[in-house]
């Protein structure tokens, strides 16, 4: 039997929760994490709001829209939350932690890997830190497609979604 994946490879099973759908305009306001072996087993976590820098009050009706889907309070991403950069930062060092002793650097992997590799650059390039993770991520979408699994139904909170791909 041929092993999919390299021993010591891991994975970062993530999803954000945002204050909107377009990249461009929207704030990321959690990430949930599940760091998986080669097997895809869960060895580690990490789950944190995001501090949101502009005031409730400015934002677009688009923009606050997304808290009816997701339902994380204003006040969950206020004055109290932790920094991009301090996320960054996290982020960051969970990542080199993770990274194999032959340098193989983690894979990152959502359901919609682009969505979730623009807000990780954006957070990194503003903690000011290199890229820690493989140069390509996998979006899980087209492999559960394709098997005729589907995507799993979001529960809309970050770790809970990265909880419900890396179980399917």
């Amino acid at each position: 039997m041929s092993r999919l994946f390299k021993p010591g490879q891991k994975f970062f099973v993530l999803d954000y929760e945002t204050t909107g759908i377009d990249t461009e305009k929207s704030s990321p306001i959690e990430v949930g994490i599940l760091v998986c072996d080669e097997n895809f087993a869960v060895i580690d976590c990490y789950q944190s709001f995001i501090r949101v820098e502009e005031p409730m009050a400015t934002w677009p009706a688009d923009q606050l829209q997304a808290y009816k889907v997701h339902g994380i309070m204003p006040s969950y991403v206020g004055e109290f939350a932790p920094s991009m950069v301090t996320v960054g930062n996290e982020i960051h060092k969970q990542a080199e932690r993770h990274t194999s002793r032959t340098n193989q650097k983690p894979v990152l992997v959502s359901d919609n890997i682009q969505f979730e590799w623009t807000f990780t650059k954006r957070i990194l390039d503003v903690a000011m830190n290199s890229w820690p993770f493989h140069y390509c991520g996998w979006d899980s979408s087209l492999l559960l497609e394709a098997t005729g699994i589907g995507d799993p139904k979001p529960a809309h909170r970050a770790l809970a979604d990265a909880g419900l791909l890396q179980a399917a």
